[in-house]
């Protein structure tokens, strides 16, 4: 069938070529033998940390809460930083004496290092490479303690932290000072006190007023029945004259209450009465009536002057007391601010001391013995392969590129 593929085509050009596929495989090989032996010998140091949650939170004010999210440890951030531009300068900056050649580069140092992520995503494995291997694992190991201070910094209770705290407590305390120094002042000039004992008298003295001029125009009405019962009867008469007498008693021990005594002329007793003709008692009572009225009129002006005196005294004192909340409450908020602040203070120092950083060396970096790199019989049979490849392949270019004429005549003497 003319759609078959004959191999011994193939096979006859691969018999045809077999020095030149034989010679570029020996010197591919040859010469991956020859890079890998004159190629410096590179070492390999590795450190492996761990990315860990705190055992324990310490927090001795419930005000400051530590949220969910600092406490799970956020291990794809951790891994991720292990290389970031800051660290590797100050990794730099500690090789300063070590570096083997003046030429090193930020870029080498970055170049050096490989992080990848155990099974456990929380352990972190740091490799570095260098032909100097004694400087391989010193700079793996000072990478993963500057990377460790790094994530204390970032995720845990730094220095920093620690001063700042304290600055806020100082200023926390001064204001506690001063709320306690404006409420000591206040208390020694305060006229709370004062204006309480000051309204609380005129009160009752309103009070008693109010009574008394509720008594007074009962008296009044009274009086004012007897004068009407006078000029109606015409005669006086013993009931009307002990009705006075009650009526003058009545008046006697008001007045007496709210000290206001009567004229001495409008006192009289049941007998001078009864003696009197009806015009005198008549006009006796109109008297009576117009004192009582004048009395009355006073103790009316003295309630109205009472009144606005009591609310404005009452004012004053709310203005007082006023003062004295907004004083007391702002040292009771300065003093809570402080004892907040100096608990917080007391425990970022513990969790500074601790050095709980979320992250642990697990296992340092020691000086390799064996170089990783270049793996000569790896290159060799790598080289010996892929110069076979390149043979077999050329062999066939070279087979297609040749004149029709030649490959003819070739095949006729094989």
């Amino acid at each position: 069938m003319e759609d078959e593929i004959d191999l011994r085509e193939y096979l006859d050009v691969i018999i045809r070529r077999w020095k030149w596929i034989v010679g570029l495989t020996l010197v591919a090989t040859i010469t991956a033998a020859a890079i890998s032996f004159v190629l410096p010998p590179v070492y390999e140091a590795t450190v492996i940390l761990a990315v860990t949650q705190p055992k324990y939170v310490l927090q001795f004010d419930p005000r400051f809460q530590a949220l969910e999210e600092s406490i799970t440890a956020p291990f794809k951030a951790y891994s991720a930083l292990v290389k970031n531009p800051e660290l590797e300068e100050r990794v730099l900056d500690a090789l300063q004496g070590f570096i083997p050649s003046a030429k090193f580069t930020h870029q080498d140092l970055e170049g050096m290092a490989t992080v990848t992520q155990g099974d456990d995503p929380s352990v972190i494995i740091l490799k570095v490479r260098h032909t100097n291997r004694e400087f391989a694992a010193r700079v793996a190991n000072i990478w993963a303690q500057l990377y460790v201070e790094q994530m204390s910094e970032l995720y845990g209770h730094s220095p920093s932290e620690e001063s700042h705290f304290e600055e806020q407590l100082e200023i926390a305390e001064a204001n506690l000072s001063a709320a306690e120094e404006a409420l000591i002042d206040f208390e020694g000039h305060s006229r709370i006190a004062v204006l309480e004992n000051t309204i609380n008298a005129k009160k009752e003295a309103l009070a008693s007023n109010l009574a008394a001029q509720e008594r007074f125009l009962i008296i009044i009405q009274d009086a004012e029945s007897l004068q009407h019962q006078l000029q109606l009867e015409g005669s006086p008469s013993s009931g009307l004259a002990s009705s006075l007498s009650i009526l003058m008693l009545d008046v006697s021990s008001l007045s007496s209450q709210v000290s206001l005594p009567l004229d001495l002329e409008l006192s009289i007793d049941e007998s001078a009465f009864l003696n009197m003709s009806i015009q005198e008692q008549i006009a006796f009572l109109g008297n009576l009536v117009s004192t009582l009225r004048a009395k009355q009129e006073t103790i009316a002006a003295a309630i109205e002057a009472l009144s606005p005196e009591i609310l404005r005294l009452q004012g004053e004192l709310q203005e007082e007391h006023t003062e004295k909340d907004r004083l007391v409450r702002a040292r009771d908020i300065a003093n809570e601010t402080y004892l907040a602040l100096s608990r917080k203070v007391d425990e970022v120092r513990i969790a500074v001391a601790s050095e709980d950083s979320g992250v642990q060396i697990v296992s340092r970096a020691v000086t390799p013995e064996r170089p990783v790199a270049p793996r000569k019989k790896l290159n060799v049979a790598l080289g010996g392969v892929l110069g076979l490849m390149v043979g077999v392949l050329g062999a066939f270019v070279l087979e297609y590129l040749r004149p029709p004429a030649i490959a003819e005549v070739a095949r006729r003497k094989q």
